[in-house]
């Protein structure tokens, strides 16, 4: 057997590995897997800097968008989830992710301005009222993406 398929369209074939699937059975998740999933899709010179920009302090929303798309790239959440090594963190198996929230974060990242994408400090009610109505969100749930706690 030299492919398994993970899903019902042809993109969603990989390459069939015995103990990469029995790890994932297990709980133990398939790092290899999720590595070369990760290779397929990810530059590593950028993922070197971007690395290096989040350690500083200087991770932007636009950074973030960009890690958003290159997620997306690999696969459904649910997918890139099952290849993490849960059951060894404590973390039930079968945890249910919805792929939408990639799609709701990046709509209210969108809707704001360059400025406010740079500066998130900036945000204030005003801005959250029109980042929620350019991104189809309620407030509260911009304001939270944003790390408020407030609506």
């Amino acid at each position: 057997m030299k492919f398994i398929g993970i899903g019902e369209s042809l993109d969603r074939l990989e390459e069939f590995r015995p103990e990469g699937l029995a790890s994932r059975i297990l709980g133990h998740g398939d790092i290899v897997g999720l590595v070369k999933d990760f290779e397929e899709v990810v530059d590593e010179k950028k993922a070197q800097e971007d690395a290096e920009k989040l350690l500083r302090g200087d991770f932007t929303y636009d950074d973030f968008l960009k890690q958003l798309k290159i997620m997306k790239k690999m696969g459904p959440l649910t997918d890139l989830i099952s290849k993490l090594p849960l059951g060894q963190l404590g973390i039930p198996q079968g945890i249910q992710v919805d792929d939408r929230e990639i799609v709701r974060v990046e709509a209210i990242i969108s809707s704001m301005t360059n400025h406010e994408r740079e500066h998130p400090d900036c945000m204030n009610e005003g801005r959250i009222a029109r980042i929620a109505l350019g991104s189809g969100q309620p407030r509260q749930k911009v304001w939270s993406s944003w790390g408020g706690s407030r609506p």
